[in-house]
Parts: C-alpha cells; structure tokens; sequence
C-alpha cells in the first residue's frame, strides 16, 4: 500500500483522511457506485448510503479513506484502509 501512495503523490493530490466527515464519505460512495455501474456489477455490489455511513461509523478506528485528487481538487478515486495495530 505504501508504495501505491507514494506513487501516486509524485503526480496528484493524495489526501488520506482519518476521521472521514460526511462528505469525504458521499464523495466516496459517489465514486464507488459510478465503478460499479462502469463495470456492469450486479445489483448486490451497489450498497446502499446507511450501508456506507455505518460502515465508516462501525471502523472508525481502523479505517483510513484515501483519496486522489486531480489539479482542479476534484476527486478522481478513493480506497478504503482498513488497519488494526501495525497491519494495514
């Protein structure tokens, strides 16, 4: 994981995001389901928006969303990080 961060800070803004606020979180589940639709996923990938906020909600602790951004700060893609202790 490491190295696909520092690999994309040469080229784009990463913002890695702790505490994710509401819209860091709509941000992401904005870019998760426009993927799924892309790649014609079925309907039991796309999750629905109290999935995704009780998620973040339930891994808090463990959980890093990190997201790239293009030069004009809009959001190009976003990873959720789960991590417990020193294992990511």
């Amino acid at each position: 994981a490491r190295n696909m961060v520092r690999k994309a800070q040469q080229f784009y803004k990463a913002d890695y995001v702790y505490a994710p606020k509401a819209k860091d979180i709509e941000t992401f589940i904005e870019l998760y389901n426009h993927s799924m639709i892309k790649v014609n996923a079925h309907a039991y990938y796309l999750f629905s928006v109290d999935f995704f906020f009780n998620f973040f909600e339930t891994l808090k602790n463990n959980l890093i969303l990190f997201t790239i951004k293009d030069e004009s700060g809009s959001a190009m893609c976003s990873a959720i990080f789960l991590h417990y202790n020193k294992y990511i």
